[in-house]
């Protein structure tokens, strides 16, 4: 090999050299070029996750409020007592409409039923649900007797003055739709009678005989016996296939015992048809008191 071949071969080998050095290094600047591309998009990403979430924790807190649980009805609490237990406003907003629309809960496991509510708080707010187990068209009577037995009262009030005593005019009442306006009206009925009345009737769901009066300690009312009256139509049953342990239990004539065999019985068999199914749970004395109370629906 001559000397001019020789040199010709070393520059071909460093030009081959250089090459594949330039390749490797191009390879490698592409691959890491890349690799950052993909870490910046995944950052991007977790980023704008990360916006949405903080916007979703921005919106909320709008709503957010001192949560205070107290006894309600929810067939008459206001919006703010509503939002104040911890119901959102589209919730409230609901509630407010059905109740518009003539809807009303009669028991507080209906409740449950309302859009939106979670188990968590619904078992929050069951202990503070109290309805008021009269139905409202007695309640319209209801106002309507006070009104007039308020005029009344004003009334003979008035007379009072000139005559420089008072009193009290007996006069026939209809014992579940009487308030306790109405019911002092009578002779041996003051205040605290009037109320102990107005609150065994509510725990029993109305009066279906006077003679139940006499089941409340310490009440004599002999002389206003007389002139009292029941419609036992407004008589308020409850459902034995639907209704809960609590929601027996609540009934004076009902232990905790009995409300928990009726649901164990229940369990057992497709459906209650009667107060006949129950013979071997209650006496026959319970059957006879319970009869007006207890619907197989």
């Amino acid at each position: 090999m001559t000397k001019t071949q020789f040199i010709g071969f070393c520059i071909l080998l460093v030009a081959v050299v250089a090459g594949v050095c330039v390749t490797h290094f191009v390879k490698e600047h592409y691959r890491t070029d890349n690799s950052l591309t993909v870490d910046t998009s995944q950052l991007l990403a977790q980023q704008f996750i990360y916006q949405l979430q903080q916007d979703s924790i921005e919106k909320n807190k709008r709503y957010e409020q001192v949560v205070v649980l107290q006894p309600f009805d929810p067939n008459t609490a206001d919006s703010l007592t509503l939002l104040h237990l911890g119901l959102r406003p589209w919730q409230v907003r609901s509630i407010l409409k059905y109740r518009a629309k003539g809807g009303y809960w009669r028991t507080a496991e209906k409740f449950h039923d309302v859009y939106g509510l979670t188990d968590s708080m619904y078992k929050a707010l069951l202990p503070y649900i109290q309805i008021d187990t009269m139905p409202f068209h007695i309640k319209d009577s209801l106002i309507k007797i006070q009104r007039d037995s308020v005029y009344k009262h004003r009334k003979d009030s008035l007379k009072a003055l000139y005559q420089g005593t008072y009193n009290k005019k007996d006069t026939i009442i209809e014992l579940n739709t009487a308030d306790t306006a109405s019911l002092k009206l009578l002779k041996g009925i003051g205040s605290y009678s009037a109320q102990r009345i107005v609150s065994y009737r509510n725990s029993l769901g109305g009066f279906h005989d006077i003679a139940q009066l006499s089941e409340i300690k310490g009440l004599k009312l002999d002389s206003a016996m007389q002139f009292l009256w029941v419609d036992t139509t407004l008589v308020i049953c409850i459902d034995v296939n639907k209704a809960s342990v609590k929601t027996l239990q609540r009934h004076p004539y009902i232990s905790f015992e009995t409300a928990e065999a009726i649901y164990t019985l229940r369990r057992k068999k497709i459906k209650l048809k009667s107060i006949e199914n129950l013979q071997d749970i209650l006496s026959e004395e319970d059957i006879n008191r319970l009869k007006p109370y207890l619907c197989f629906n």
